[in-house]
């Protein structure tokens, strides 16, 4: 590039350009088919294919099915808040991060793991992405608000 001057002397020009990644139909079709598959229960709380009344995502309130509505919403949370980390995303860094967390008997998110460590910063960006979700209804089991662990899979993929 030719430098940028300034009283006639070569000066530093800074610039940026805003870059946006965001989830392809084929990613939020991906995390659909494996929100869809059953959880291994390892953290404790009912399970949430088993839970009598599922948690109720914000928004899910009058569907008539709370569990599907509950996988739609996180999907669709997922893609609005979705940004892949610029240094991954640079040097092709892929894979899934599968998150753990709970939905705990006040409705807020805890016991959040990880698992799969492609890179450090592909886990900070899942971790980032579930702590923007929002307070919940809580579930119940027999009668009762119950914990309910929930794993959701996050691909990152380089284009």
């Amino acid at each position: 590039m030719i430098p940028g001057k300034h009283k006639g002397k070569k000066v530093q020009v800074p610039f940026s350009i805003p870059i946006t990644f965001k989830l392809t139909d084929e990613d939020t079709s991906e995390l659909r088919e494996e929100l869809a598959m059953p959880v291994e229960n390892n953290v404790g709380g009912v399970p949430f294919v088993e839970v009598e009344k599922v948690p109720v995502f914000p928004g899910c309130e009058d569907a008539e099915d709370k569990r599907a509505c509950f996988k739609i919403m996180m999907v669709n949370h997922v893609g609005k808040n979705f940004r892949y980390p610029e240094g991954p995303q640079e040097k092709g860094a892929q894979g899934r991060v599968y998150v753990h967390f709970t939905i705990l008997e006040d409705g807020n998110i805890g016991n959040v793991q990880m698992r799969g460590r492609p890179n450090k910063l592909l886990e900070d960006e899942a971790a980032r992405i579930i702590s923007l979700l929002p307070q919940m209804t809580p579930g119940e089991h027999k009668g009762k608000k119950a914990q309910v662990p929930f794993m959701i899979r996050i691909p990152f993929k380089s284009r």
